[in-house]
This record gives C-alpha cells, sequence and structure tokens, in this order.
C-alpha cells in the first residue's frame, strides 16, 4: 500500500513538472509573438503620423511665410 502511495506520488510529480514546462514554454512563445505584433503596430502607427504631419506640413507651409 505505502510503494503505491509513493508511485503514485512519484508520477503526479513528474505530470506535474512536464504540465509547468510546457506551460511555461508556451506563455514564452505567446509573448514572444504579442511583441512582435506590438512593435509591427507601433512601426506602422509612427510610419502613419509621419504621412500625415508631412502632408499637414507640404499644405500649411504658407502660412509661416
Amino acid at each position: 500500500m505505502l510503494e503505491d502511495a509513493k508511485a503514485f506520488g512519484i508520477g503526479s510529480t513528474a505530470v506535474a513538472i512536464v504540465q509547468f514546462v510546457i506551460g511555461a514554454s508556451s506563455i514564452a512563445v505567446l509573448n514572444f509573438a504579442a511583441q512582435k505584433q506590438v512593435i509591427e503596430t507601433q512601426r506602422y502607427f509612427e510610419k502613419f503620423f509621419r504621412q500625415i504631419c508631412k502632408k499637414y506640413i507640404q499644405t500649411h507651409t504658407y502660412s509661416l511665410l
């Protein structure tokens, strides 16, 4: 009976460790993908904002003269 309990405890611990490793690695992969998306979105909005500013300056330079 005691041997069965030890075997169950060892098996449960092994399963828990495997689940932890898989969970931690999946979170790391998802964070990496999310970080790439955020950087791409930031670059997109920066490019968009620069275009808007450039057009505004081109159309409103007469007021500075």
